[in-house]
């Protein structure tokens, strides 16, 4: 039967290339602008970010990423009115929109060219869907964080080949485990029955650079179109990720005349091809063009869509955990961390990927790898190789990763005796020594294949270094990778380690230590901005005095202005403080580990003062002396006497390498860490040498 062409659809064509070629006329430079600034700019852009947040920064929850549409600008698709400046609406980064719901989530765009009218990229669906997917991977540090995608129209199309593309990839797949939702606004699931209007446009503008490729593929029911649908259905058989579909009700006008004439309108997407059978459907009271435009937080529109994805944002970590849970199927290595996951982690992201690029096994061929994070007491050594542990566990499930204290002998064979069970050596029971010499045989075979050892609080020299050492008992392995936590300097010079292995920890940055604030303290506390700032300051920007500053507030619901008072009165009210012990799951070490860790500032430090007197009684001369003075610009010549320039030289530097003390570039003055001369005070005063000390040396 042949087809028949009518009047009507004649002229309907004839108009539509009049307009056509109108507006390539009037837009033509405008679109070729916008071609080459999303060719220049990167894929992701954080429209929101809670840790940065200038009022209340907070650790981000969950990842929200949206992408739009065919043809659309990236930078006004998501905006109502965006030419009104005054009236303008962006509800995706608009604080009083979809952030206020969802204050902690991290809202992000998907930049990727949907031109297809001119100067449009030869692409195809696929490839869309692979760059969203390997643009989420490079850009997100922490892969852990559940994502929800919200889409709109062929956006959804490229949220759905990029879920079918993680699944296939290996090294994509927990992309696909963390997604927790997918609100889809219009998408064409089965294509559009008014593609051929597109089709015709694209034909017209060939000579101004348009392609066809993606058009073809949305023409209505098409066979590719429902590959892809039917593939989606299977991969959620196996990651049920919640799917919610929005379609229009109303027609969209493309072609507007004077007096409220419309040319031509239509249903562009409707509820057959926008919504996935066996899903959630919910209509929206306007046309394709506005189902991602709202126009303030009163929005009918808006009002749906933001309770919809403020649903899937509260329920993310039971689905993700869900979606794991499905595939523990996979396999996985030996995992002996006695630590749950820090939630309250931040920052340090700049030593995170250095060290992954370090603590992978075989990533240095011919020599077992071996990293060092050093840094004073508390500065947060443990919970960077913990956070780095879960990182490497994520990018690497089948890698064991084991952790063995070093505070003392106990704890260490301990924990080889865990090891030895999980790697299924048999050690008669009280055979601490065999224990010790079967793991290391065994982690030192090259059949024993990749593995992380994290060996914490490698503090004590002598420990480590003298008679039957615990350094005697660390393997080696051209496949095994060895990462430390130490307070000196000296046990990483002993271990030569080379530089690109040492990892020097210093204090948190403003903007890391008032998210970590924000981690523990109520909105209200957070609110006296300047008292937490002042705070922060005098706490030295410290991890561990800052984790128990906010202990304290939390349970007395003391604010900071207040607890800066505390501090500001006497050093005998800031010492107080100080020693007050708290708890801290993220310090304490469960089974089969017995290890204490002191919790409070002021002690924390006690074991290294220690350590200083019984190596350098010079050094714990000049530490007792100094902490009566100010902790800035103290001059060496003024310090307790040495026989000569090189005891002095070795003194200091041991203060140097427990980062006790600070030496200035003209080596002529030296700093004392705040804290750490209020803690040397305090144990003067405990152990009743304040008023014997020769304060001259």
């Amino acid at each position: 039967m042949e087809a028949v062409i009518s009047v009507e659809d004649i002229l309907l064509s004839l108009a539509i290339t009049i307009a056509l070629y109108w507006l390539v006329y009037k837009f033509g430079s405008q679109q070729s602008t916008k071609n080459i600034d999303i060719k220049n700019r990167r894929h992701i852009d954080v429209l929101y970010d809670p840790e940065d947040d200038p009022d209340h920064p907070k650790r981000a929850t969950v990842d929200i990423v949206a992408v739009h549409g065919l043809g659309s600008n990236v930078d006004t698709t998501w905006t109502w009115r965006p030419d009104q400046p005054g009236e303008s609406v962006h509800w995706l980064k608009d604080n009083h929109m979809l952030r206020s719901k969802i204050p902690t989530a991290r809202i992000l765009a998907f930049n990727y060219d949907s031109t297809w009218i001119s100067n449009a990229p030869k692409t195809r669906l696929e490839l869309c869907g692979e760059e969203l997917i390997r643009s989420l991977h490079d850009f997100r540090q922490n892969k852990d964080r559940p994502i929800v995608f919200v889409a709109h129209s062929f956006g959804g199309l490229v949220v759905q080949d990029g879920l079918i593309f993680a699944q296939s990839e290996k090294e994509f797949e927990y992309i696909l485990r963390s997604t927790a939702g997918f609100v889809s606004l219009g998408t064409p699931f089965r294509g559009t029955g008014i593609n051929w209007v597109a089709d015709l446009a694209a034909s017209v503008m060939r000579f101004c650079g348009s392609h066809r490729g993606i058009l073809t593929l949305l023409v209505y029911d098409s066979p590719q179109l429902r590959d892809k649908a039917q593939r989606l259905g299977r991969l959620r058989k196996t990651f049920p990720l919640p799917m919610l579909c929005f379609f229009e009700l109303f027609q969209t006008t493309f072609i507007s005349l004077p007096f409220q004439l419309n040319f031509f309108k239509a249903i562009v997407v409707d509820e057959a091809s926008a919504c996935v059978s066996g899903d959630e459907r919910l209509h929206l009271q306007t046309d394709h063009i506005k189902l991602n435009k709202y126009s303030g937080p009163e929005d009918r529109s808006y009002l749906s869509v933001s309770a919809e994805i403020v649903k899937m944002c509260k329920n993310v970590a039971t689905i993700v955990n869900r979606q794991n849970a499905r595939n523990d199927h996979l396999p996985t290595g030996h995992w002996m961390v006695p630590f749950e996951r820090n939630e309250s982690f931040v920052g340090r992201q700049e030593v995170l990927d250095g060290l992954l690029e370090r603590i992978i096994p075989v990533s240095v061929q011919d020599a077992c790898q071996t990293t060092v994070i050093e840094g004073l007491g508390g500065i947060g050594k443990t919970q960077i190789a913990l956070e780095a542990a879960f990182l490497v566990r994520k990018s690497n499930p089948t890698c064991p990763v084991f952790w063995v204290p070093a505070l003392d002998v106990v704890g260490f064979q301990k924990a080889y005796i865990g090891i030895a069970e999980c790697l299924g050596i048999q050690v008669p029971a009280g055979d601490n020594a065999g224990a010790l010499a079967h793991v290391k045989t065994a982690l030192s075979s090259l059949d024993a294949g990749e593995w992380l050892l994290i060996v914490d609080n490698a503090d004590n020299p002598a420990l480590m270094f003298k008679s039957d050492c615990l350094a005697s008992h660390l393997p080696s392995s051209c496949s095994g990778s060895i990462l430390f936590t130490t307070r000196t300097s000296e046990i990483t010079s002993r271990l030569d380690v080379p530089s690109a292995g040492i990892f020097a920890i210093s204090a948190m940055s403003k903007q890391e230590s008032k998210t970590l604030m924000g981690t523990k303290l109520s909105k209200t506390q957070m609110a006296s901005t300047d008292s937490l700032e002042a705070l922060l300051e005098i706490l030295a920007y410290h991890p561990l005095a800052m984790r128990q500053a906010a202990a304290y507030m939390q349970e007395t619901k003391t604010t900071p202005a207040r607890y800066l008072q505390h501090c500001q009165a006497s050093d005998e009210s800031f010492l107080k403080l100080l020693t007050k012990d708290f708890e801290d799951k993220s310090r304490r070490h469960g089974p089969p580990y017995s290890t204490l860790v002191e919790n409070a500032v002021a002690k924390t430090w006690l074991i290294s003062f220690k350590h200083v007197l019984s190596i350098n009684p010079l050094s714990g001369k000049i530490l007792q002396f100094v902490c009566f003075l100010s902790e800035k610009d103290i001059p060496l010549s003024i310090l307790p006497p040495a026989h000569d320039a090189v005891e002095l030289d070795e003194a200091i530097g041991v203060l140097q390498s427990y980062a006790f003390i600070t030496l200035r570039e003209n080596e002529q003055l030296l700093d004392m860490h705040r804290l750490v001369r209020l803690a040397i005070r305090n144990w003067l005063e405990e152990t009743g040498r304040f008023n014997t000390i020769d304060r001259c040396g």
